[in-house]
């Protein structure tokens, strides 16, 4: 639009200022032409030109929904200025500092935004991006995003004592890139279908409930960030697959690092650092999970499979400094530890509870347990070439703890010195692969200091000393 002036008054605004009597030739008459999708704005009201950038001039308050993005393509730039609502408390009246349903491209940034109900309600916005801002103190979310929202940026934002920080659901191919989600209820939370977002390189910390929470989702890529100190778990995923998890930081928080339940599988969970959480990895009623390469300590169990959790695959994890490496209990079933060590145990290395059984141990280590290196009250387990190292004098390489624990499978061990068995005992069996097996088809019961030495299988001869 033009701006006309006399001298220095404003004459008149609009496209033909020949109309108020003004001759553009005046020397004395000047014009300013001011891009006419550049809108400076000051006050809440709905965004409706396509393609215009509005520029917030002052920070604004209301007790309603302050900005309503009715076209595609628009910026919001708040260029620092802050929008505030009701109160965190208060505002339950479903008030949005900013709403959009069914636009694309737009861009939010460079607003501080607090105390709506949600910070920006956004319901299926597509390729749009969310950037540069501060949104504290709301009742619910954030940021939400809903309807099949798709291909949008969240990036470079603090989000802080809301509900939830980020919440996305039923939405996909979104990035969620470099933000702060801190000392909110939970920081991120993901949910249904499709799925198939990234979320890289965050900052998820201090929250009073989860870090990381998805639910019912799959597909989402979960990268390089930082989840510590969550009151509760620091990555959850419930009823939730195919799933990646890849070199996050999740350390002291109050419930496990990374938390698969309630029917989560396929994930792949690998070359993360957790440290200080309750469990390292914790497996519930979920199956075919892959934890592979990752580096676990100092919790109360390094890696914990529970419930009916079956045809996961552990391989070549670090766990070290746990009160117990790991522990499988209530009929965890067909699971596969595969390279790996678990070395400073305060207690148990491994621990075999009651109805877990069918799972293989292979090519793992063992390394200076404090109590047994292995603790078995379930049968039907197989060790092969597991390495047991000065494990406490005063407990067990492998102690079998409940009477009629059979079916135990021993092969290929190089060294098994203290073993004990409760009770009446059970059936075991003993292999060198290069020379056959002891097969004892009766309990076996009883202790001694040197379990290789007492059963010996090698070329052409085999020693059961009694």
């Amino acid at each position: 639009y033009v701006k006309c002036w006399t001298g220095s008054s404003l004459s008149c605004t609009g496209g033909d200022c020949c109309a108020a009597g003004l001759n553009r030739d005046n020397d004395d008459m000047s014009i300013e032409v001011i891009d006419s999708t550049i809108i400076k704005i000051n006050s809440c009201q709905s965004l409706n030109v396509t393609g215009a950038t509005y520029l917030l001039m002052q920070d604004i308050t209301t007790t309603g929904t302050c900005f309503n993005i009715l076209a595609d393509g628009i910026t919001l730039d708040g260029q620092g200025f802050s929008v505030g609502g009701e109160g965190y408390q208060e505002d339950t009246d479903f008030d949005y500092g900013i709403v959009a349903s069914n636009v694309s491209g737009l861009t939010i940034k460079n607003i501080a935004i607090h105390s709506f109900y949600d910070g920006l309600r956004l319901y299926s916005v597509s390729n749009s991006i969310i950037e540069n801002n501060v949104i504290k103190n709301c009742y619910s979310n954030g940021v939400k995003f809903s309807g099949e929202s798709v291909a949008n940026s969240i990036k470079n934002n603090l989000m802080e004592n809301n509900t939830q920080g980020v919440y996305l659901v039923g939405s996909s191919r979104n990035t969620i890139e470099n933000n702060s989600l801190v000392y909110n209820t939970q920081g991120l939370y993901i949910s249904g279908l499709p799925g198939n977002n990234t979320v890289i390189y965050n900052n998820v910390s201090n929250n009073l409930n989860k870090g990381i929470y998805e639910a019912y989702s799959k597909s989402n890529r979960f990268i390089s960030n930082v989840v510590n100190y969550n009151e509760m778990c620091g990555v959850c995923l419930l009823g939730s697959i195919d799933n990646v998890l890849l070199n996050n930081t999740i350390m002291d928080n109050g419930g496990s690092g990374i938390f698969l339940e309630s029917g989560s599988s396929y994930n792949h969970v690998s070359y993360n650092f957790l440290r200080n959480n309750s469990a390292g990895v914790h497996i519930y009623f979920s199956f075919n999970n892959t934890i592979e390469k990752n580096n676990i300590g100092f919790g109360s169990v390094g890696i914990s499979i529970r419930i009916s959790s079956e045809y996961n695959i552990i391989s070549g994890n670090s766990i070290n400094g746990s009160v117990n490496g790991v522990n499988l209990f209530s009929n965890a079933r067909n699971n596969l530890f595969s390279g790996g060590e678990v070395t400073s145990s305060a207690k148990n290395s491994v621990w075999i509870s009651s109805g877990a059984s069918e799972n293989i141990f292979k090519n793992f280590i063992i390394y200076r347990s404090e109590e047994d290196a292995i603790f078995l009250q379930s049968g039907d387990n197989l060790f092969e070439n597991v390495t047991i190292l000065q494990t406490s004098p005063e407990f067990y390489d492998i102690k079998w703890n409940t009477a009629s624990i059979n079916g135990t499978q021993l092969i290929d061990i190089p060294h098994l010195q203290n073993y004990s068995f409760i009770g009446s005992g059970g059936t075991i069996t003993v292999k060198d692969s290069r020379h056959g097996e002891i097969k004892f088809l009766q309990a076996v019961n009883g202790s001694g200091t040197n379990l290789s030495r007492d059963v010996r299988v090698s070329n052409n001869y085999a020693l059961i000393d009694a």
